[in-house]
């Protein structure tokens, strides 16, 4: 898990993102091998068109972003796929030939972007199926021990089983009630297993070895095991707050672990004025930056 900027990414979207955005530029970079009439190396690098597929790239992988390809990693149909990643090649076509019309100096090859499109879009679906089998499916390398019985541990723990690239494995969860008097289930699949009552934490952590616990107690006082959790944190394995995984999980803090304490002592709270007058400026000149941009398509 990599934090960037307060948000939590998964580290198999980072990866991700980055082999993509690799494997687009190449295509269109090889493209050039068997389209151009000249030296690709000297199109590309002395006469300076290599921003050009960097462009393009940037279009393509935004478009993608904005269909939530990297929000879930989940390959339902491979058609759907095929048709996404041509919807976001068909945009960054878009893209470019409103850019060549502003200026043909912009514009590439017509050839190159006809086999480099076609490239992308043989290309990016097979690697994303390749990349959900062998990385993500098999890679699941978090170990997790739940401790508790919350309903927000509930919710957290159905969202991260329904999202496998965050590399979450839930081995059970230890009981603050009486086993089988609430159980945490998950929609379409089988209850998670209770492993125990709580008092039985030390023995849990030695058979099972997990990597992180997560603690989603309804009741603390006086019945968090305090003394062991200390312990089983010197040994090497997180402690984890349910309030905490379920930001990092669902984009968003839980309101029901707000307390009124942290909202009246929050220097985060409310807008700040710097801020306010940033957005305002960077709004005015998108405006204006529009309005000259759209102004020949505006009637008169």
């Amino acid at each position: 898990m990599i934090r960037l900027f307060r948000v939590f990414i998964p580290a198999t979207v980072v990866a991700l993102l980055l082999s993509e955005i690799l494997l687009v530029a190449v295509c269109y970079s090889v493209s050039s091998l068997f389209t151009l009439g000249t030296d690709p190396a000297f199109y590309l690098f002395e006469e300076g068109n290599y921003w050009k597929i960097l462009v393009i790239t940037a279009c393509i992988i935004l478009a993608l972003y904005f269909q939530d390809l990297y929000t879930d990693l989940r390959i339902i149909s491979r058609i759907l796929l095929a048709q996404q990643v041509s919807l976001a090649v068909g945009c960054a076509l878009l893209m470019m030939a409103f850019l060549g019309y502003l200026n043909p100096d912009l514009l590439i090859a017509r050839w190159l972007m006809v086999i480099g499109s076609l490239a992308v879009i043989v290309v990016l679906p097979l690697w994303r199926i390749i990349y959900w089998r062998c990385f993500v499916v098999t890679l699941r390398s978090e170990r997790v021990l739940l401790l508790g019985n919350s309903s927000i541990l509930n919710e957290v723990i159905v969202h991260l089983l329904d999202r496998p690239h965050f590399g979450y494995s839930v081995l059970g969860y230890l009981s603050e009630k009486p086993r089988g008097d609430v159980e945490i289930t998950v929609p379409c699949g089988s209850p998670i297993p209770c492993l125990g009552p709580i008092s039985d934490l030390r023995k849990v952590c030695a058979e099972r070895k997990p990597t992180r616990i997560v603690v989603g107690m309804a009741e603390r006082r006086n019945r968090l095991p305090v003394q062991e959790l200390l312990e089983i944190r010197f040994s090497g394995v997180i402690i984890e707050d349910a309030a905490d995984t379920y930001e990092m999980a669902m984009r968003r803090v839980s309101s029901r672990s707000i307390q009124p304490s942290q909202l009246i002592f929050s220097s985060e709270l409310g807008p700040r004025p710097h801020a306010i007058a940033i957005q305002n400026f960077y709004s005015f000149v998108i405006g204006i930056v529009g309005l000259v941009a759209f102004a020949p398509f505006m009637p008169r």
